[in-house]
């Protein structure tokens, strides 16, 4: 299937792939986010644009376009598009790449593989031919992102079950850079990178950094600081065993009470919440903050067309980490939201204070309407 797409594309002929080092120095910190399309026509919708020049203005720099081809089941061995689910059409990445870099961004070029029944990509059962199909997809994407002087190419995302084939990714990885001159990444799970083999061959180390950083669904901005400084040591001491830089090739977290618990969890329920999003932005900018090691972060995720289904989901889009991220994309400081960051707590604390006050009362009504009574009977 990619290979009738890779012909029909003319990609894999009459290709003369050339070093261009010159389009690719080490790039400076990536302020980034991930730019999601969830459908085949979006890239093309005029709201698309316009979320894109919003996305412009908070200050991220980096733009990273989410790719999602589809595989029947965890073990099949097919790759290919699916457009009734949320595969972008290629052409329209393709344009939406010139888009992004005339308005002076950067492009990430991120493919990833899903899975039609709904399982994680992770549990993907890898085979000879698996890997087979998916150097051909990655490749067919890899030049696209040469040809189009793309700013960094990930190889792969969360593909756990396969991580451990040291032979097959290196071959996959020497098959991308046949195609791409420029830096690569893999986008690792934070509880799976440490046991990756191969970020030898690679540019940098990229993990989604889905931690945990608190127990309580009313952290408070220093508790979330804290719940960071277990997660930034293990991250430092693997950079420096490896004397390689790490980017956070994902990191988010929805506006719903409790987002800091399991920020992995993109079905979790909750009652809407953009206080605690916020400030696990503001923990997380200045936690990192001036971390030598540290050269980028990629906010999951920004949506082309943002509707109110998306009030409790990932996207900062017209909430109150909008404003962190630009306070810190641009201006490089903290938001003040330490004035609000107990607001929680101090609506719990006034509406215990009103019902202790109200059963208070209600018991000395209480007690003297039965005295009056006592008083009545006794005058009888």
């Amino acid at each position: 299937m990619i290979l009738t797409l890779l012909i029909s594309l003319n990609y894999f002929h009459n290709s003369n792939v050339k070093a261009i080092d010159s389009i690719y120095p080490q790039p400076d910190f990536q302020k980034g986010f991930s730019f999601i399309g969830w459908g085949e026509s979006e890239f093309r919708d005029e709201r698309a644009l316009e979320s894109l020049q919003r996305l412009k203005e908070t200050g991220t720099e980096w733009v990273v376009l989410c790719i999602f081809w589809f595989q029947e089941n965890k073990s099949s061995t097919e790759i290919q598009p699916a457009y009734d689910l949320y595969s972008v059409i290629t052409t329209d990445v393709l344009l939406f790449i010139e888009i992004i870099h005339d308005l002076g961004l950067k492009v990430v070029l991120k493919p990833m593989v899903d899975i039609k029944t709904g399982e994680w990509r992770a549990y993907i059962e890898p085979s000879e031919e698996w890997f087979e199909e998916y150097s051909s997809y990655i490749s067919f994407w890899a030049e696209i992102a040469e040809q189009k002087a793309v700013e960094l190419f990930v190889v792969g995302c969360e593909l756990i079950n396969t991580e451990s084939y040291l032979d097959e990714w290196l071959n996959i990885i020497g098959d991308v850079k046949t195609f791409y001159s420029g830096p690569l990444v893999y986008s690792a799970t934070y509880d799976s990178y440490q046991n990756i083999a191969f970020w030898d061959e690679l540019d940098f180390i990229g993990v989604n950094a889905y931690y945990t950083l608190t127990n309580s669904t009313v952290p408070t901005l220093k508790e979330l600081k804290r719940g960071w400084q277990k997660y930034l040591t293990e991250l430092e001491d693997f950079s420096f065993s490896l004397t390689k830089d790490i980017i956070l090739t994902e990191i988010g977290y929805r506006s719903i009470d409790g987002c800091n618990i399991q920020p992995w969890n993109w079905q979790k329920k909750g009652r809407l919440d953009e206080n605690e999003q916020a400030l696990c932005y503001e923990a997380t900018f200045e936690v990192f903050n001036n971390i030598s090691w540290l050269k980028g972060f990629y906010w999951w995720n920004w949506e082309a067309i943002y509707t109110d289904e998306d009030k409790k989901n990932y996207t900062p889009q017209e909430k109150l980490a909008e404003k962190v991220l630009k306070s810190w994309y641009i201006n490089s400081t903290p938001y003040p939201l330490k004035d609000n960051q107990k607001i929680w707590t101090i609506i719990l604390t006034i509406s215990i204070s009103l019902l202790i006050s109200v059963v208070v009362t209600t018991i000395i009504l209480r007690k003297n309407i039965l005295k009056k009574r006592e008083l009545e009977k006794g005058g009888n």
